[in-house]
């Protein structure tokens, strides 16, 4: 009878031990099974004399939109697996790249790696519905910015995205440039009286042409902004072009510093409503 309760008593305290261990253990599979880096709740280490690696679960995944993993199982936030579906749908928040590890982050597939392909010279290109390798973009951006009655700005750049805006009344075109790009011309056509069809009406008939070119992300200065070269034309039969470097139409610089990220190029004697005909300003920088 006192060996059974002695046994007893060490049944519970062997559960004990065991509970106590599970609760705060850390779990090392493979070499050196005593030593265990202390943020690892498991780690895995090879023998020396082996080269093994973790497989992940593998699954065919639909979607990375999609939380459904089939045979009613459902995704929760912080699961990995591999997926072995090659034509994987993706979106643009979540774009596919085919199989490979995945992560749910808890509305979509996120995925861990570069897609396989590829070849030498070629990027990677995000579309609406995956990344894949593709051939970098060359040469310079060009492209139309501006009103959809035709008025606006011819850009070219270094990449796309530059912007055009116009205000009337204050009679300032802004040409708003992206971080990361930068602006080599811009053509900024038919600026007009508010009389003209197919152009900006320009409503005050201020004296002077306010264009502002404004850099995104970015601080300019004296030392570190490139002036543009100006030529202005004033359309007509024949077209006349105001050199504003010749006399009576001196170009005039107002570098602004209140936001250090934009400067204004001031055009005297471009009244619009005197001029009677709509006027182009190519700028080059």
């Amino acid at each position: 009878m006192q060996t059974f309760r002695l046994h007893r008593h060490l049944l519970w305290v062997g559960m004990f031990l065991v509970l106590s261990w599970s609760a705060s253990a850390q779990v090392k599979i493979g070499n050196n099974p005593t030593s265990i880096n202390a943020s690892a709740l498991l780690e895995l280490e090879n023998k020396s004399n082996q080269s093994k690696g973790m497989i992940f679960p593998r699954i065919a995944l639909g979607s990375t939109t999609s939380s459904d993993m089939g045979n009613s199982a459902t995704a929760v936030t912080g699961m990995v697996v591999y997926n072995t579906k090659s034509d994987i749908s993706g979106s643009t928040a979540y774009p596919a790249a085919g199989v490979g590890v995945y992560a749910f982050d808890g509305t979509g597939w996120v995925f861990g790696g570069l897609p396989s392909g590829g070849s030498s010279g070629q990027v990677l290109s995000k579309t609406s519905s995956g990344i894949t390798w593709a051939a970098p973009a060359g040469g310079l951006s060009t492209y139309l910015v501006g009103s959809a009655t035709g008025a606006g700005a011819y850009i070219k750049a270094s990449g796309p995205g530059v912007s055009f805006a116009v205000n009337t009344t204050s009679q300032t075109a802004t040409i708003t440039v992206p971080s990361g790009v930068e602006l080599i011309s811009a053509r900024v056509f038919d600026m007009a009286a508010t009389n003209l069809a197919g152009s900006y009406g320009m409503s005050n008939p201020s004296n002077i042409l306010n264009i502002v070119v404004e850099y995104t992300g970015r601080t300019i200065g004296y030392a570190s902004t490139s002036m543009p070269s100006l030529q202005v034309l004033l359309h007509g039969t024949p077209a006349v072009i105001m050199d504003t470097y010749g006399a009576g139409y001196p170009r005039q610089y107002e570098l602004t510093m209140g936001n250090s990220n934009f400067f204004t190029v001031a055009i005297p004697l471009m009244n619009p409503e005197t001029l009677g005909n709509p006027w182009t300003v190519l700028m080059n920088f």
